[in-house]
């Protein structure tokens, strides 16, 4: 496992791997299971503009949100406009949400997607937090655990999904992560007005993103990416056109 390190690049993808054996079906049903949040842990409450409530956690100095934003409206109660046209969001030049795949389902344990105006114009976080900058990320992701990835994703093979044993259980190695709290979880991208990395594919592949306030040289929007294909960290470049999650921090 190598450990992550930041550079000027926009993105930061943290990869886990398995084998790729042949796919078990895998029910929405199964996906939308409560989240396993850290047992050993004593969590905060914050409330969105809309009364929506999430866990928080302090991990270093920072209080994070340990759910993923779902609010409709910035915090001054201006709402957000629901795109769910493919072209119509690949090409919008406002502040625009959806849910993965356009289904209202996936809401309560992943949140919503948002696109990059939302970041740009006004804080969509509760008042008193913001919208994580670089420095905040760099902070949190290499608190403690030196960045290694298992120590901030969700425990065990619920929404995170795994090949199983022969036996058809889940492997158990992955009950000892998420040791920070944070629970990442695969809410999955949108990009050019596709959906991925929500439902795992024939290899398992999932993924989920969140926005940074930080900027890009060439303009874009920095964003925080966790992938599942690799025990590698690997560093990319994606584009303005994304629709990712949003984890709120404290002021």
């Amino acid at each position: 496992m190598k450990l992550i390190t930041r550079s000027t690049i926009s993105i930061l993808i943290i990869s886990l791997l398995f084998s790729c054996k042949k796919k078990e079906t895998t029910s929405t049903t199964d996906l939308l299971k409560p989240i396993k949040f850290n047992s050993t842990i004593t969590y905060g409450q914050v409330t969105d503009i809309e009364g929506n409530t999430y866990k928080t956690l302090k991990i270093g100095s920072k209080t994070w949100m340990a759910e993923n934003l779902k609010t409709s409206k910035f915090n001054d109660g201006t709402p957000i406009q629901n795109i769910t046209e493919k072209n119509q969001w690949a090409n919008s030049p406002t502040s625009a949400w959806c849910y993965f795949d356009n289904d209202s389902k996936y809401n309560d344990v992943y949140g919503k997607l948002y696109n990059q105006y939302v970041i740009k114009n006004k804080n969509v976080c509760p008042t008193g937090w913001h919208i994580p900058n670089a420095i905040d990320w760099d902070n949190m992701i290499g608190y403690q655990y030196s960045g290694i990835s298992i120590n901030y994703i969700e425990a065990e093979s619920l929404h995170w999904i795994y090949p199983q044993s022969g036996d058809g259980k889940y492997s158990d190695i992955y009950n000892d992560y998420n040791k920070t709290g944070f629970t990442a979880i695969p809410a999955g991208i949108r990009l050019m007005g596709d959906f991925s990395g929500l439902i795992p594919d024939k290899y398992y592949h999932q993924k989920t993103g969140w926005w940074s306030q930080d900027t890009s040289d060439n303009g874009y929007q920095k964003m925080e990416i966790m992938e599942k294909i690799s025990f590698q960290s690997n560093l990319d470049i994606y584009f303005k056109d994304y629709g990712l999650s949003i984890r709120c921090v404290q002021n």
